[in-house]
């Protein structure tokens, strides 16, 4: 059965296929005949020729029939509100201090390794967390004020990738559940962000409310 190839995820950006090849660590479009071979998959009616093209581009593989792999990002609530701008909590030193240290670990780690083994890492522990259950010892705006007021002390400008995994990653062990979303828009430009269902905890919300998800891990 063919499907979309594994690790291959895709958002439509005002009626134009993007993709974010997890595998490559790559973004890319498509075009012309190519949008339409896409589109008439998605909608179930592709032709031979389509699932040819679709083929040689590598969007498509044969794959097993129960294999299960959900490449559109999965149903997020909108983002609503942001916490970094609330004034509802200001981080102390401590939570400041573990911030700043996650943030250099991050920053060190991830251009060493794949993004695909940086997003199964955050994969498994999000499982992790789940199963654990944990309360929550802070509240979700003292670790969104500990990362705003870190901006201060590291530089946080193209650094959104490592920022949000160490977002994420103080937020599971303090007892919360994020989410790290990866999003697109055009003329193209990529943002990776996290939120606790609706309450965006890395950034401003009128920043985030330009893209549109692609993944959410």
């Amino acid at each position: 059965m063919l499907k979309i190839r594994h690790d291959l995820h895709h958002a439509s950006v005002g009626g134009t296929p993007v993709f974010l090849d997890v595998a490559a660590d790559r973004y890319f479009l498509l075009s012309g005949g190519a949008t339409r071979s896409f589109e008439a998959f998605i909608a179930g009616d592709a032709t031979a020729d389509d699932l040819q093209r679709l083929t040689q581009l590598g969007i498509v593989a044969d794959v097993p029939e129960n294999s299960g792999t959900p490449h559109a990002p999965r149903e997020m609530p909108q983002a609503r509100s942001s916490l970094i701008h609330t004034g509802a909590s200001r981080s102390s030193l401590t939570i400041l201090a573990r911030a700043v240290a996650l943030q250099i670990g991050y920053s060190l780690l991830v251009p060493r390794r794949q993004l695909l083994a940086t997003v199964n890492a955050a994969r498994a522990a999000k499982a992790r967390a789940a199963r654990q259950r944990r309360h929550a010892s802070i509240d979700e705006a003292a670790v969104a004020a500990a990362f705003y007021h870190a901006q201060y002390i590291l530089p946080s400008a193209d650094k959104c990738l490592p920022r949000s995994f160490a977002i994420a990653n103080l937020l599971r062990r303090t007892g919360h559940h994020p989410t790290i979303v990866f999003g697109v828009q055009l003329p193209f430009a990529a943002h990776c962000w996290v939120q606790c269902e609706d309450r965006v905890v890395s950034d401003p919300l009128a920043h985030v409310a330009s893209f549109t998800p692609i993944l959410a891990i």
